[in-house]
């Protein structure tokens, strides 16, 4: 079956902000970026007020400004561990002590 312009599809998104159920018109299609595959630009066609409210939290998450990246992780700061920790030098590496010899064993 292919997938053509003027099609209704019946759509079932799971994202962190809920589940959006409902019928939509494919406006239009591409082929898309891996063999095989098709992208279908579509419209709702009359959703549920629970389905909208999903696509409304789930765009207003998308369209938030990033969060800052921190100079230096919370948690290191929380551990103790700063940027001096990671200058420090690394200690020599230990020597193991020589194997014990013992008569008769090999």
């Amino acid at each position: 079956m292919r997938v053509r312009e003027g099609d209704r599809l019946r759509v079932r998104v799971r994202v962190f902000e809920g589940t959006i159920d409902s019928e939509v018109r494919v406006l239009s299609t591409r082929g898309g970026e891996t063999a095989g595959t098709l992208v279908a630009g579509c419209a709702f066609l009359d959703p549920s007020p629970h389905s909208a409210e999903v696509v409304a939290r789930l765009l207003a998450r998308l369209n938030a400004p990033a969060a800052p990246v921190l100079a230096e992780p919370a948690v290191r700061a929380v551990l103790g561990i700063g940027a001096e920790a990671e200058r420090a030098p690394e200690p020599a590496p230990r020597r193991a002590a020589a194997p014990l010899r013992r008569p008769g064993i090999a």
